[in-house]
């Protein structure tokens, strides 16, 4: 259905700390493996992880990995698992359009800002938040998107070459009404991860 020679399927299972990863390469027009392979670790290898089964997945492929692949490859968005388990989760409430979710997802983030530091998944996280409650209809203050504006300030401050920030100044002059902003930010933030969904969207 979707025309595609592999699938790459698997699981991840999350007990704790510790992290369980199965994958596998499958040629979709044979329905034949072609590779596959379990990762065990802790949710703060989950980059280094990460990063090997895409490498693993190439070899398999024989795919030669440009420069620009290798470098995407090796960036981490942070350097802290928590950071990203919790940012991930938060995420998922922001988008919900439910008030609690939204409120709970702020208060979490804010609460994870105290413990670990300046984080620019953390910061665009809260950009996110702050966007959400003029997106959803929650609130009508123009103050939030300049409070959303600030966070994606310090995202861009610690992660220049990220997509995060960029990502979320996209959504800002969206919804500001500026188009050329909006196209000149979402293009940054694709330059610098191609997959990122917010931007695809």
């Amino acid at each position: 259905e979707l025309d595609v020679r592999y699938v790459l399927e698997g699981s991840a299972r999350k007990s704790g700390s510790n992290l369980r990863i199965t994958t596998r390469l499958v040629d979709a027009w044979i329905d034949a493996p072609l590779w596959s392979e379990k990762y065990t670790g802790t949710l703060d290898q989950t980059f280094e992880i990460q990063e090997r089964v895409s490498r693993a997945v190439a070899e398999a492929l024989r795919l030669r990995l440009t420069a620009d692949d290798d470098r995407r490859l090796a960036r981490r968005p942070t350097a802290s698992g928590f950071v990203y388990d919790l940012y991930l989760r938060a995420r998922r409430d922001i988008l919900s359009f439910d008030r609690a979710r939204l409120d709970r997802a702020r208060d979490d983030l804010q609460r994870a800002l105290g413990i670990v530091g300046g984080d620019p998944l953390l910061y665009a996280g809260l950009g996110m938040a702050c966007w959400q409650y003029v997106n959803a209809g929650f609130v009508a203050d123009g103050a939030w998107l300049d409070a959303a504006e600030a966070w994606a300030g310090k995202a861009v401050a610690l992660d220049p070459e990220g997509p995060h920030g960029p990502s979320l100044l996209a959504h800002l002059a969206a919804a500001r009404g500026d188009i050329d902003e909006w196209l000149r930010h979402a293009e940054r933030a694709l330059l610098a991860d191609p997959t990122d969904p917010d931007c695809l969207v």
